[in-house]
């Protein structure tokens, strides 16, 4: 379902399209911030724009009252729950990635920390 979100004509879901040329299934909230955080910055690269994670903000208060809009007319139209169970595990991981950024950026800035020869890197 993100797939198909994602790559539709949608201008708020339509934001994570380059999310969706590299899909990657079953990610780890780390995997997510790193993959959403690069796009962001180099779409603001490639935009042209101010570099910065300032908009992902905007980006994920769109997604949360876009899912809630989404929601209540799935709930309106289907008998079964398989579409709003997809749709809720997918509120969940927006959610989840959006409290995680600033976290899990403490994680992944270690990655880009030189180290003294012979020293290990904690993967």
């Amino acid at each position: 379902m993100g797939l198909i979100l994602a790559t539709s004509a949608c201008p708020i879901l339509g934001r994570l399209r380059p999310l969706a040329y590299m899909h990657m299934p079953f990610a780890t909230p780390t995997e997510m911030v790193y993959r959403i955080v690069s796009m962001h910055l180099l779409g603001c690269f490639l935009r042209s724009e101010p570099a910065g994670l300032d908009g992902l903000d905007g980006l994920f208060s769109d997604i949360d009252r876009l899912n809630h809009a989404f929601f209540s007319r799935l709930k309106r139209a289907v008998q079964r729950d398989a579409g709003i169970n997809a749709l809720l595990s997918l509120h969940s991981g927006s959610m989840v990635t959006s409290m995680s950024i600033k976290p899990e950026m403490e994680n992944i800035r270690a990655w880009f920390q030189q180290t003294p020869a012979g020293d290990q890197v904690r993967l």
